[in-house]
């Protein structure tokens, strides 16, 4: 009998390293607003393997948009992919251009603060470049 209950906590650690190593593979959202896909290389996606979320890509307003300190949404991510607390990233766009990538803890992945060479934002012209990169772990 004790070698069945060996057995069962074998299993059962077998299936907990499984459930932590699922990988969803790249799924890409549909992009909101007045943006969208840089390109089809740099389309936006997000993955989620274990309790580890990568989210990448890079988008580009389909018009000028003016980038104050208001986040704009560009995609949501689904329950179970949100991280606890917001995630800000400080991001380089075209040429010498900075902005604020935030995902939130309702899933909006934002754009904002677009600055070009000074401490003032401006508007991101149709066409900026905006790549991102971001990687954190889930409850």
């Amino acid at each position: 009998m004790q070698e069945v209950s060996v057995l069962v906590d074998i299993y059962l650690k077998i299936y907990k390293l499984n459930d932590d190593l699922i990988d969803s593979d790249w799924i890409y959202p549909t992009i909101a607003g007045d943006f969208e896909p840089y390109s089809e290389a740099w389309k936006p996606r997000y993955r989620k393997i274990g309790k580890w979320v990568q989210v990448c890509g890079a988008v580009k307003p389909k018009k000028d948009v003016n980038m104050g300190q208001t986040q704009v949404t560009i995609f949501t991510l689904p329950e179970g992919l949100r991280p606890s607390i917001e995630i800000p990233i400080l991001c380089q766009g075209s040429i010498r251009s900075i902005w604020y990538l935030s995902i939130t803890s309702d899933g909006a992945v934002g754009v904002g603060r677009w600055r070009e060479s000074s401490d003032k934002y401006s508007t991101a012209e149709a066409g900026s470049w905006f790549p991102f990169s971001a990687a954190y772990i889930v409850d």
